[in-house]
């Protein structure tokens, strides 16, 4: 989340979640930093389901993110 580009994209889903009402997340694409805590709250936001698309979230900042392969 520190370049110029995830910032601007990140403020982009807020703002369209403000207008729609509707919650909207940001995807970082294989995120490679602390992989345990949200890059933005800290908290944990690992996915413990194998099933799901994602490997990580955190629904109080909307984000989303995978496994750097």
């Amino acid at each position: 989340m520190d370049s110029q580009l995830s910032k601007i994209g990140f403020d982009i889903c807020k703002e369209l979640e403000r207008v729609t009402n509707i919650p909207t997340y940001y995807y970082l694409f294989q995120y490679e930093k602390s992989k345990e805590m949200c890059p933005i709250c800290g908290s944990d936001w690992k996915v413990d389901n194998e099933n799901d698309c994602i490997d990580y979230k955190c629904d109080k900042c909307r984000l989303v993110a995978d496994k750097l392969i």
